[in-house]
């Protein structure tokens, strides 16, 4: 899985999860994205995880904001209101 980060350090990121997760139990299952449905990242899918994460980040460049695809690890950190 590329570790792309657009802005590291900004007060606040956007997460593009493409590799799912496994919930704890009671959760809802979040399968990873996949173009051909075997397991890895195939050289065709980094790209594509790639160029969308460049697109998003462009869309967002204006804005202090991070674009990433490193998972925080903790999604329960208070949420951050972005003014733009």
């Amino acid at each position: 899985m590329p570790q792309l980060n657009s802005l590291p350090g900004a007060p606040a990121n956007l997460f593009l999860d493409f590799d799912g997760d496994i919930p704890p139990s009671g959760g809802r299952m979040d399968y990873p994205w996949s173009l051909d449905d075997a397991p890895g990242f195939s050289r065709s899918e980094q790209a594509f995880i790639r160029d969308t994460w460049a697109h998003v980040a462009e869309a967002y460049s204006p804005f202090n904001i991070n674009v990433t695809t490193v998972d925080p690890g903790d999604f329960n950190l208070p949420l951050r209101t972005l003014h733009v």
